[in-house]
């Protein structure tokens, strides 16, 4: 799932604000450091972003409501006596015995 992707870019993202608000504004160094940040998370974005392209499709499908006559049926199932049962008159006939 794309949840691992988008986790890391946003981390990175934070920390590469974090990096920046901490050294001050002011400092090469920090700038340097949150654009390695915001380059390492490059992959990350691309690979949620081709994820939700990959499953767009799937989630805006539109599906006709399906009527009574595409639905489909069940067979019917009926016992038959071949099937191992014993008819209804052998069993009361045991009891009376």
């Amino acid at each position: 799932m794309a949840w691992e992707e988008s986790l890391l870019t946003i981390l990175l993202w934070v920390a590469a604000v974090g990096i920046v608000m901490a050294n001050g504004s002011d400092s090469p160094e920090s700038w340097l450091w949150a654009a390695m940040l915001v380059v390492q998370s490059i992959p990350y974005a691309a690979s949620f972003i081709t994820a939700m392209v990959s499953i767009g499709p799937q989630l805006f499908k539109r599906r006709p409501p399906a009527s009574a006559a595409e639905q489909p049926r069940l067979p019917s199932v009926t016992p038959s006596p071949s099937a191992g049962a014993l008819p209804l008159n052998r069993v009361t006939r045991d009891r009376d015995s």
